[in-house]
């Protein structure tokens, strides 16, 4: 079954808590997982109070199906485009053959320095 053209590098990063020597919490990413991917882009406008609009940026990853479970609390770079998407719906396609990233981009995430 043909599951998309994947041009797109992306890696999977995983938010990490830990304390520093202050006993203080900091929170670190750490590359779990890299891998091929198709990218489909949409964009929505949406209408808000006082007339105001809204761009929502929505991606859509395609991926061959990986090796460790994938849920959404796992951060998407794009290697190629250098942004960061969170993972808001994920959806299998045909049995174990692939998965569907539904993503929305988020600015405010710095995976490094």
């Amino acid at each position: 079954m043909y599951i998309g053209n994947f041009n797109r590098y992306i890696s999977f990063y995983e938010n990490v808590t830990t304390k520093n020597s202050y006993n203080e919490p900091v929170s670190t990413f750490t590359k779990v997982y890299e891998c091929d991917a198709e990218k489909y882009d949409k964009v929505n406008t949406e209408r808000f109070e006082a007339n105001q609009n809204i761009v929502s940026e929505i991606t859509f990853f395609t991926i061959h199906f990986p090796d460790f479970e994938i849920d959404n609390t796992y951060l998407i770079l794009d290697e190629d485009s250098n942004k960061v998407y969170e993972i808001k719906g994920i959806k299998e396609i045909g049995y174990e053959e692939g998965l569907q990233l539904i993503t929305q981009h988020k600015s405010r995430f710095k995976l490094y320095e």
